[in-house]
C-alpha cells in the first residue's frame, strides 16, 4: 500500500519526465543477448542528418506483438541507436498502465522508458531549452491496436487516421523520423478472424492494451526467433506552408509528408532485408 501512495502520489510524475535513466542498466550485457537471439541489425540511412541540438519523435513501424527490434536496439548503451547516432539520447515512450506495476516501473525507468503522453514529449522538447544535448522520443505509432494485425508477413500499419503524433511533433518543435522494423511480424503467428477483431478491438478500447491470440516456438509464448532488420530513414522536414493556413492544415500537410517517407523508406529497403513474405506484399497498406 505504502509503494502505491508513493507511485501514485509522490513519485506520479516521474515516468513523464524521463530523468532515471541509467546509463550502467543500459549497459548490462542481457541486452545485447537478447538482440543477438534474433540476431537484430541496426542501419542508419543518412547519420549527418542528425544533429544534437534538434529533437526529433522516432516513429517505429509495425508494432508486431511486443517490439522486439525496436527494444533490442533502443534500449542498450553500445549497440543500436546509441551507437550509430551517439548524438540523440532518445526515451522510450510506452502505455501508462506500465508504470503501475511495481518493480518493473522502476526498471523500464532506469531503462529510459516514459509514458506515451503530452506532457512527456513536452518535457522531453524542453530539455534542449536548457542542455547542450536534446532529447528525442520513440514512439510506435500504431499502438495496440496495430498489434492485432501482427501475422507473419503483414505489412498492415495503424497510420491514416493518426495525427496525434504529428501534431505533438509540430507543436514541440520535433521532427519526424521513420524507422521500419523489418521482420517483427514474423516472430509470431496469430489468430486471425473478423469477428474475433471486431471483439479485440472493442476490448481494446476499454482497456487500452490489445489481446491478441499468438503463439510462437513449439506452440508457446517464445518467439519464432528470425533476423530482425531496423532502418531508420532520414528526419522528415516541416513542409513551408503560407502563414494564412491553419495549424491542422499544417498536421495534415506534415502527415502526408511523413507517410510518403515511410513508403519509400520501406520500398528503397523491402529488397535488401525484407523476408520473403515481405518481399511478396511488396508495399506497406494503411
Amino acid at each position: 500500500i505504502a509503494y502505491y501512495g508513493w507511485i501514485l502520489v509522490i513519485d506520479r510524475k516521474a515516468p513523464s519526465k524521463g530523468n532515471r535513466r541509467s546509463s550502467w542498466i543500459c549497459s548490462w550485457k542481457l541486452w545485447a543477448k537478447i538482440g543477438q537471439l534474433f540476431p537484430v541489425t541496426f542501419s542508419v540511412q543518412s547519420p549527418d542528418a542528425f544533429s544534437s541540438k534538434q529533437s526529433y519523435v522516432f516513429c517505429v513501424h509495425p508494432h508486431g506483438i511486443l517490439s522486439f527490434g525496436a527494444l533490442c536496439t533502443f534500449i542498450p548503451e553500445h549497440f543500436g541507436m546509441r551507437k550509430e547516432l551517439p548524438e540523440v539520447d532518445c526515451r522510450i515512450c510506452t502505455l501508462k498502465l506500465a508504470f503501475r506495476i511495481p518493480f518493473l516501473r522502476e526498471l523500464i525507468l532506469r531503462l529510459g522508458f516514459v509514458e506515451v503522453s503530452k506532457e512527456s514529449l513536452r518535457n522531453i522538447a524542453s530539455h534542449s531549452k536548457h542542455h547542450a544535448r536534446a532529447r528525442s522520443a520513440m514512439i510506435v505509432v500504431g499502438g495496440a491496436e496495430e498489434s492485432l494485425f501482427a501475422y507473419p508477413g503483414s505489412t498492415d500499419l495503424v497510420l491514416q487516421k493518426r495525427k496525434g503524433f504529428v501534431k505533438q511533433a509540430l507543436e514541440n518543435g520535433m521532427e519526424l523520423v521513420p524507422v521500419y522494423l523489418f521482420g517483427e511480424t514474423e516472430l509470431y503467428y496469430s489468430v486471425q478472424h473478423p469477428l474475433l477483431l471486431k471483439l479485440q478491438r472493442k476490448i481494446q478500447k476499454i482497456l487500452s492494451f490489445s489481446t491478441p491470440i499468438i503463439f510462437g516456438k513449439y506452440l508457446t509464448l517464445i518467439p519464432d526467433f528470425h533476423p530482425l532488420h531496423v532502418v531508420v530513414g532520414e528526419p522528415v522536414k516541416v513542409p513551408s506552408m503560407s502563414d494564412d493556413r491553419s495549424f491542422q492544415d499544417q498536421v495534415n500537410a506534415y502527415h502526408e509528408c511523413y507517410v510518403a517517407a515511410l513508403k519509400k523508406l520501406f520500398e528503397d529497403n523491402v529488397d535488401k532485408y525484407g523476408t520473403p513474405r515481405e518481399k511478396k506484399q511488396g508495399c506497406i497498406h494503411l
